[in-house]
Parts: structure tokens; C-alpha cells; sequence
């Protein structure tokens, strides 16, 4: 028999909301408080006193004194057991009717398909994605398709996902691995804290927003993340020592021009291949040149939270002015590594766009994530005014896409 439980504790649904299949940050206990404009609601079902379904519910006030329940990436249910799921569905629709809501929006952590991007052309849908669809859709709730661009939805509807294991490291590109090698010589190093790096996160997002003229997270909302997540969620920064590299670099130059000057005649490809060298090392304490009289200059920055199996990469920002020193790459894979020591399962990179051909995919692509392609949102209308609703919405996205 079935229990709907209106209030459950926050010991009780991350344990239940950590461990499932389909676990994620965004419905763990705590990600209320980062959403402080909404309203929490941390409901589930338990059979035989035991916790078997879960759902986080954001209720999101609109003009008018209008309102809707949002579920974001769940709820966490067995979406087969129809029995269960009928009788979630009917509690659910009590509970958010009772809080004045004209709709529900789910938006299921259910995979569609998974594929590398290199082989997206060649996917399938997979199966239990397509039943979970139908089952929805039989069960009352509306399909709201299959977009491709990531802000069609509330959450982007493509993920790169990274498993972790002892073949990820080997799985990058070439190009990644021969990067990673040059950075390592030419001094970038990594920090990892909380809020002493607050205002360096803030400042590198500032900067790629500026580059990439879009509307981010500022410090304040870093700091949100913090206060919710103290045991998991941390600040990594990527950084170099410019009096100490440009020290380093001068005295390859000269040791390699030295060595030019010895065999220039008698080996001039060998010549040739160290001017090269040097020309590089060059470029590299150009680089440094605004920078050259400081012990410490910061090029990178990332906010990440655990939950779960899986690591979440949510924000990243970057000084391109440094781009030879590849801080974001550095750090993503500082990350990956600690995580696989860890023993988490997965590292989540975030949303790219579902055409898959733009800059943000062609980044991630270089450390072989799988694109994880979710079944989408599903709508579960309480009142008339979901249709009006639903006019407006659709009417945003069409001015939005032109």
C-alpha cells in the first residue's frame, strides 16, 4: 500500500534522491535553497514505511498572482510501475492544485538517446526513453517535444556526460592529450576553496560574459551555491607564477639558443626545430608581459558541486588573454581526475546545443563525453489558463528564434 508523504525530512530524500538511477543535482534537498524565489516542496511515496519515489517541487509564482509546479530533472520514480506512478500523478495534481497552481511541468532525467558526438547521425532512440513518453502521455501529461536548442526548455535537453572509469583519461581526443602535456610544462597550476575564491570566480565569469556577451551567474549566486552545497561544493582556480614562469622560460630560450648557435651549421633541421622552441617560449612570455612583475595572476575558474554518483560542472570562466596557458582545459581535467580517484561515475559538463556544431560542443567534445539526450518536458495542465499559458510561451520562443 501507498503513502504520499507531503514533508519529507532531508536526511531521508537525499538518501533516497543520492542513490537512484537517476539521480541529480537538481533534485537534491538543497537546491531549494539556491531557487530562494520559489517555493519548496519535498514530497514522495513510500511503500511499507519505505521511500520509493521522490520529487523536489518548485512552485513558481507569476504576474497576476499566477503559479505552476515545476519539477526539475524528475521526478525520481520507477516511471514503469504504472500503479505507482498513477498514484504519485493524483497526489501531485492534489498538492499543487492546494497551492494554486494551473499546471505542473516535469521534466524527467530519462535518457532519449546516447551517443558520441561523432556519431549522433547514427543513434537510436532507446527503448525505455520511448516507453517512458508514452506511459507519460497515457497517464495525462502533455509531450512538449524534442527541441534541439537549449533554451527551448527550462533545462538544456542535451548534456555532455563524462563516465568516469579507467578508460576515460585514454578516451580524450589527441589533440587534448598533446595540449594538456604543453601545459603542464609551461607552469599552469590549480587551487581548489570555497569562498576565499569568490570574488576570482566572479571576475573570470564576468570576463567570459563580456567575450561571449551573455547574461551568466554573479557573485552573489556563487555564493548561494556555497552556502548550499559546504560539503560538496568547491571553487577550483587555474593560475601561473609570471615572475617565476617568465624566469623559467628565459632560461630555456637562452639555453636553447646557446645550443643553435653550436650546431646551426652542421644540423639546420635540428636548427631549425629549436628556433621554433624558442619562438614559442617567446610568445609565452609576451603573454605574461602585463603580468610580469606579479607573484600570482589568475587565468581560470570553475564552481563544481557532487551529488550523487555524479560531479556537476556548472560555471567556468576564463582569462583569454592567457589562452596559451589553456586554463579551462587544465581545470576540467584537474576535476576529472580527482573525480575518478573519488569513484564518482560521471561528471556532468552541462547543456550544449542540440545542432552540436557550435563552439561550447566543440570544447567538451575534446574529453569524449557521451551526449546525453533527454525525452523532454511534459506538462500536466490544472485549469483553463494553461492554454493561455502556453500561447504566451510559445509566442516568447518564436520572437526569441528569429
Amino acid at each position: 500500500m501507498y503513502t504520499f508523504v507531503d514533508n519529507v525530512t532531508e536526511i531521508e530524500f537525499n538518501e533516497f534522491a543520492g542513490n537512484h538511477e537517476n539521480t541529480h543535482l537538481l533534485q537534491s534537498y538543497q537546491w531549494a535553497q539556491v531557487k530562494s524565489t520559489y517555493k519548496p516542496l519535498y514530497v514522495g511515496v513510500k511503500e511499507d514505511d519505505k521511500l520509493v519515489a521522490t520529487a523536489l517541487i518548485l512552485i513558481r509564482s507569476l504576474p497576476l498572482g499566477q503559479k505552476f509546479a515545476y519539477i526539475p530533472r524528475g521526478p525520481l520514480i520507477d516511471f514503469t510501475n504504472l500503479e505507482l506512478l498513477k498514484f504519485f500523478s493524483d497526489n501531485l495534481k492534489k498538492i499543487a492544485k492546494a497551492n494554486g497552481c494551473f499546471m505542473i511541468r516535469i521534466d524527467p532525467g530519462i535518457a532519449y538517446k546516447v551517443y558520441k558526438v561523432e556519431a549522433k547521425d547514427n543513434s537510436e532512440v532507446m527503448e525505455y526513453g520511448q516507453n517512458v513518453i508514452e506511459i507519460l502521455k497515457n497517464n495525462g501529461y502533455i509531450h512538449r517535444g524534442l527541441p534541439l536548442k537549449m533554451h527551448d526548455s527550462f533545462q538544456p535537453r542535451f548534456v555532455a556526460i563524462v563516465s568516469l572509469d579507467d578508460n576515460t583519461l585514454n578516451n580524450y581526443q589527441t589533440r587534448l592529450k598533446s595540449s594538456l602535456r604543453r601545459i603542464q610544462k609551461r607552469g599552469t597550476k590549480i587551487e581548489s576553496g570555497t569562498y576565499q575564491f569568490l570574488d576570482e570566480m566572479s571576475s573570470m565569469i564576468k570576463l567570459t560574459e563580456s567575450r561571449k556577451n551573455v547574461s551568466l551567474r554573479n557573485r552573489e549566486y556563487f555564493k548561494q551555491l556555497l552556502d548550499a552545497y559546504p560539503e560538496t561544493a568547491e571553487i577550483y582556480i587555474a593560475y601561473l607564477t609570471p615572475k617565476k614562469n617568465i624566469e623559467v622560460f628565459t632560461k630555456e630560450i637562452n639555453s636553447l639558443t646557446t645550443e643553435v648557435d653550436k650546431i646551426k651549421d652542421k644540423s639546420p633541421k635540428k636548427a631549425h626545430r629549436l628556433n621554433e622552441q624558442i619562438n614559442s617560449l617567446k610568445s609565452l612570455v609576451e603573454e605574461l608581459e602585463d603580468v610580469k612583475d606579479e607573484e600570482k595572476a589568475i587565468i581560470g575558474s570553475m564552481l563544481k558541486i557532487d551529488f550523487g554518483h555524479t560531479v556537476n560542472l556548472l560555471y567556468a570562466g576564463n582569462d583569454v588573454k592567457f589562452s596559451k596557458f589553456s586554463p579551462q582545459e587544465f581545470i576540467y581535467d584537474y576535476i576529472i581526475r580527482e573525480s575518478i580517484v573519488k569513484g564518482y561515475k560521471y561528471a556532468d559538463m552541462g547543456g550544449v546545443e542540440g545542432s552540436l556544431d557550435d563552439g561550447l560542443t566543440f570544447f567538451k567534445a575534446k574529453f569524449s563525453p557521451n551526449i546525453v539526450e533527454y525525452i523532454g518536458e511534459f506538462d500536466m495542465p490544472l485549469s483553463l489558463k494553461y492554454k493561455l499559458f502556453n500561447f504566451a510561451w510559445k509566442m516568447r520562443l518564436k520572437l526569441r528564434n528569429r
